[in-house]
């Protein structure tokens, strides 16, 4: 399989129930909607990738809009019913790809990513999105 493919205007939030965490960071680079960040040090925010550095390969959350370079960005960080805007099976499990910016399914991973389960499959082209933190102790070279 490959990256999923999403498609931008798809995206969004289940909206204000249990579990949703919404924040608003400023872009370190040109964002898309449903692409997954890391935090800079400075608090801005740019492409994760799970072969990066110790900060980009950090997931922080799923960006819910687009930004440009220097622009507010709004950062799901946990959401129980996320509309992933690509195809996904429910039971699919969903981490940070090795392409900036995009998730894949968690049998592509390969030697040398740095794995962080971002959430699973629920249904209906939806994803459990894991709150931040939860998790990404976890994370690991493999």
């Amino acid at each position: 399989m490959a990256d999923y493919t999403i498609i931008a205007a798809s995206v969004q939030s289940s909206g204000t129930i249990n579990g949703v965490t919404l924040g608003t960071n400023i872009a370190l680079e040109s964002i898309t909607a449903g692409q997954p960040l890391y935090l800079a040090t400075d608090g801005t925010v740019g492409l994760c990738t799970a072969t990066g550095t110790s900060i980009t390969r950090v997931y922080y959350g799923t960006s819910l809009n687009g930004a440009a370079t220097g622009q507010p960005v709004t950062v799901c960080r946990g959401d129980p019913s996320w509309t992933f805007g690509a195809t996904i099976a429910a039971g699919q499990m969903v981490i940070v790809s090795s392409t900036a910016g995009k998730f894949c399914p968690v049998a592509d991973k390969t030697t040398g990513w740095y794995v962080t389960p971002v959430g699973c499959g629920i249904g209906s082209n939806k994803i459990q999105l894991y709150p931040v933190g939860q998790l990404q102790a976890s994370a690991a070279s493999v």
